[in-house]
């Protein structure tokens, strides 16, 4: 599907935006603002996580199915109100 270079090059773009995420939420005067940038650079660990198995091309045939990522709905749900 992809050559290798072009996953690693795409993995490699995508660690460096959640870690710059990851500082960006260290450095943050407003405790608001920090848990915005940990919650993207979560998000972009996740994406990571997924794309791990899907740049890989088709599993092979009778191999099972990566786990799917929980629905939006069975996320968390303490009450934000974004």
């Amino acid at each position: 599907m992809y050559s290798e270079n072009s996953r690693q090059g795409i993995r490699t773009l995508l660690q460096e935006a959640a870690l710059r995420y990851q500082r960006a939420a260290e450095e943050a005067l407003d405790s608001a603002h920090g848990d915005h940038y940990r919650e993207r650079a979560a998000l972009l660990e996740e994406l990571i996580g997924q794309l791990g198995t899907r740049l890989e091309g088709p599993a092979p045939v009778g191999a099972p199915a990566p786990a799917r990522p929980p629905s939006p709905e069975s996320a968390d749900t303490r009450g934000d109100s974004r």
